[in-house]
Formats: C-alpha cells, sequence, structure tokens
C-alpha cells in the first residue's frame, strides 16, 4: 500500500528519527561545554564563584528569557527554520568561548550561546509535539532526556579529555557538534506548515499574545516551574563549588557528572513511564521537587566525593521526575496551532528561575567563602524552597482530589 498517507507516515518517521539523532548531538556538544565552563572558570583561571555564577547565570537568561519571542518566531517562519537559525548562532557563540580571555568576553559569548538555544529550543519541542499524538507524548519526552542524558555521558568526558589539551579545542568541538545537527536538521526534519486560526490565516502575533496570556492554569503552572527549574539549573554551579570547598580534584568530577548521566539513562525510562500511570503530573513535579531539595542539603553537607556522589545522584533523580513531565505538561496546556508559543512562553519563568538561582547561590556561596568556617546556610536555604515546594503541591493535588469526589458525590 502507497500514497500520500504511506509517505506522510515515512517522512514523520524519518523526522522523528532525525529530531533525536538532533538532540543527542547536541546534547553531546553542549555538556562537552557548559558543565566545564565554571571548572575552567574557578579552578583554571582562578576567576570567583560569583563570576562564573553570572557566566552560567547570563546563559540561561538570554536562553529562556528570550524563548517567548522566539517562539512566536518560530511560529511565523517555521519550526524548521527557527531551528536553523538558532543552531547557528549558538556554533557563533561556543567559537567565541574559545577566542575569549576576560570574563566580559565569556559574558558575551554567553549571552549569544543562550540566544541561539532561545531560538531552536521552544521550535525543537514543537515538533516532537507535532509528530506524536497526545497519547505518546510522555514517552516521546522521556525518550529525548534520556537522549539528552545520554549526551551527558559523553559531552562531560570528552570535553575533560580535550581541556587536558586546550579549552580552545573543547569549545570548537562542541561548536562541531552543533553544525553536524543544523545539517541533520536542514536534510531531515520536514518543513512544518504554519499555524492557521479558524478563519484559515496565519494567528497574528496580538492573537499569540491574548490566548497564551488569558490562559491563567498555564501561568500558575509556570510559577511552580520557575522554583524548580531555579533549583534544577544548579547542579553544574554548586558542584565545583563544594569540590572546591572539600579540596577535591576537580577533573574528577567529569566521572561524577557521567555517573550521573548513565543513572539517568538507566532509569529516566521506566521511572518516567512507571509513574505516569499511577501518579499524576503534579504529583511527579513534587516528588522531583523533594528530591532536587535532598540533592542540595546532601551535596551541601557532603564530607567526601562518595557522600558528594550521592548528593549528585538524589539530585539527578529530581531532575528525573520533574524534567520531561514538565515538558509534556506544557504540551497539554498547548494546541495544534501554539506549541512553539507555548513552550517559549515558559522561558521566561525558566530564565527567571534560572538567573535567581545560579546569580543568588553564586552570591550566597561567595560570601560563605569569606568566613573561616564551613558556612552551611546557602544549602540550607536551597533546601528549604525544594521542601516548601514540594509540600506546597502535594497539598494542592490533595485539594483536588477532594473538590473532584465532592462534584461527583
Amino acid at each position: 500500500m502507497s500514497g500520500p498517507a504511506t509517505e506522510g507516515m515515512r517522512q514523520q518517521r524519518l523526522g522523528l528519527l532525525a529530531m533525536y539523532l538532533d538532540t543527542l548531538c547536541m546534547a553531546i556538544g553542549f555538556y562537552m561545554l557548559i558543565p566545564l565552563l565554571s571548572i575552567y572558570t574557578i579552578s583554571h583561571l582562578g576567576w570567583s564563584p560569583a563570576i562564573a555564577g553570572i557566566i552560567v547565570a547570563i546563559s540561561g537568561l538570554s536562553q529562556q528569557g528570550l524563548r517567548f519571542v522566539s517562539g512566536i518566531i518560530a511560529e511565523k517562519i517555521g519550526y524548521k527554520q527557527a531551528i536553523l537559525l538558532g543552531v547557528g548562532i549558538r556554533i557563533a557563540g561556543y567559537v567565541l568561548f574559545g577566542l575569549a580571555q576576560v570574563p566580559a568576553g565569556f559574558m558575551l559569548a554567553a549571552f549569544i550561546a543562550g540566544v541561539g538555544g532561545s531560538l531552536f529550543h521552544p521550535a525543537s519541542y514543537a515538533v516532537y509535539a507535532v509528530l506524536t499524538e497526545n497519547e505518546g507524548r510522555s514517552k516521546i519526552y522521556a525518550m529525548r532526556e534520556m537522549l539528552s542524558n545520554l549526551g551527558f555521558i559523553l559531552g562531560p568526558v570528552m570535553g575533560m579529555f580535550l581541556l587536558s589539551i586546550d579549552f580552545k579545542i573543547v569549545c570548537f568541538s562542541s561548536a562541531a557538534m552543533f553544525l553536524l545537527a543544523w545539517v541533520l536538521t536542514y536534510y531531515y526534519i520536514p518543513n512544518i506548515r504554519k499555524p492557521e486560526n479558524k478563519e484559515g490565516r496565519p494567528s497574528t502575533i496580538r492573537a499569540m499574545l491574548e490566548t497564551v496570556l488569558k490562559d491563567k492554569p498555564f501561568i500558575r503552572f509556570n510559577l511552580v516551574t520557575l522554583v524548580l527549574w531555579s533549583l534544577s539549573v544548579q547542579l553544574y554551579l554548586i558542584v565545583p563549588i563544594r569540590a572546591e570547598q572539600l579540596m577535591l580534584d576537580v577533573s574528577n568530577l567529569a566521572y561524577l557528572y557521567t555517573a550521573a548521566a548513565v543513572f539517568m539513562v538507566l532509569l529516566q525510562l521506566p521511572i518516567h513511564m512507571g509513574c505516569s500511570k499511577v501518579l499524576s503530573g503534579w504529583q511527579m513535579l513534587s516528588i522531583g521537587a523533594f528530591f532536587l531539595a535532598a540533592g542540595h542539603l546532601v551535596i551541601g553537607f557532603s564530607a567526601g566525593i562518595w557522600m558528594l556522589m550521592a548528593g549528585i545522584l538524589i539530585f539527578t533523580l529530581g531532575q528525573i521526575f520533574f524534567v520531561p513531565k514538565m515538558n509534556e505538561m506544557t504540551s497539554g496546556y498547548a494546541d495544534k496551532q501554539s506549541f512553539a508559543l507555548y513552550f517559549g512562553f515558559s522561558g521566561f519563568f525558566l530564565a527567571a528561575g534560572g538567573f535567581l538561582g545560579n546569580s543568588l547561590t553564586g552570591l550566597l556561596q561567595e560570601m560563605a567563602s569569606q568566613m573561616e568556617t564551613d558556612f552551611k546556610l546557602p544549602w540550607i536555604i536551597s533546601a528549604l524552597i525544594g521542601f516548601t515546594t514540594a509540600i506546597f503541591i502535594w497539598l494542592k493535588t490533595l485539594k483536588s482530589k477532594v473538590q473532584i469526589k465532592e462534584e461527583q458525590a
């Protein structure tokens, strides 16, 4: 049997496979460089944790903060075109990392790389949503996170090996992985037809803004993800900081990150698919918040490399529960005409969370480093925020269940 329907299914499968390969290439390129920024700037260049935190925060702020605008751009120019543009800009940012020699140069490179990410991230998640049905998205996004964490395994090891040669090689190799992703996108990702309104015309920017701004449940959802993201993004900052405090060999951190990534690859799909059958999305977010908070606490109170490793694994478990479910729930709030718009709008809140989490933690740790004792308050504050959020979300789910039972009665 052949025909337009069969050809469409073939292109859909090929496009999904290309998206998986895209995700893997981008993840390897990202994790080859970004986790090493704090290690390189703190340990090799001798810069302060505050500067390292600001560099990481700028990257996250530009990537997440511009995602709403980028989501609108993706809806107007097409998802494939937005991915190509964003990946090209990120390549330029990573090359600049290799050429920069002062903090201002690193900050500019972080901003440019973040702008590139802001363009291709909403469009990438939108393509995943378009190529799958509603009931299949839970598995698709979990698979995407698994591939991302496979890159987490390969990237840091490759990055640390190349760092022993020259930091420039790390940056240019990372850029090369994104160049490969650009080629895959150009040749194998299908052109997604631009969304149209009920009258058959492309949606206007004003209509897009009104759609998402009037969606109050989605805004409340993003306020919660803001807090969780502020905790989740700190892994590449707090682990090098704690390693320095314990006077550990920071060259071993790549192996700790690799162990965590293996942990995620092995458990991501089983945990996500199994728990999704018995737990609601909000309950999984609550469990994720609990493990993120516990991870912060264990890392902060670790007395050696093995306890630090335990803290990283606990932290990783929180990400397993939180990240794919957040993406699945975001796609659930959107309709077929607004996937990139909704993923882009969520970037505002993720940007605020990422910037506040990295910059404030960096500043608190900088203040703590001035004290003679091993000051624990920064770690305790992060843990309290996570535990409080976990309790708040869980109580919210219980209240919702009570309301449903009362309505049924």
